[in-house]
């Protein structure tokens, strides 16, 4: 019993690093405010995380890919089309040799960063 947390109770394994949490009730809406109450409320995301989020390799891959990407971008503002993101696939990643590379950056394709 815990006079900080009602209604919970807890029981400690031998092994450390786990702890059992179990939290009862007659139905889940019973239940989800007292999960609250221990662990806090979950952080709403960004409005723009929750927008249309577009990637394809073939504009990653394009020779002028940075301007292939911004003027796809362009056209979505022009004809209305709502758009949060625009993922770069792994186009970015190619180097001369035709390879993708990880953590690396492409300054032929993409140019200016930002």
């Amino acid at each position: 019993h815990s006079n900080y947390h009602p209604h919970y109770r807890h029981a400690d394994t031998v092994e450390k690093g786990l702890v059992l949490y179990v939290l009862t009730g007659p139905r889940v809406r019973d239940v989800v405010p007292r999960l609250m109450a221990l662990t806090g409320r979950a952080a709403f995301q960004p409005r723009w995380s929750m927008g249309f989020a577009f990637t394809t390799m073939h504009h990653a891959d394009a020779p002028d890919a940075q301007a292939v990407m911004t003027g796809f971008a362009e056209r979505c503002r022009v004809q209305g089309v709502p758009i949060s993101a625009i993922h770069s696939g792994s186009g970015y990643t190619t180097k001369a040799d035709g390879r993708r590379y990880v953590f690396t950056w492409n300054d032929t394709k993409f140019p200016d960063r930002k």
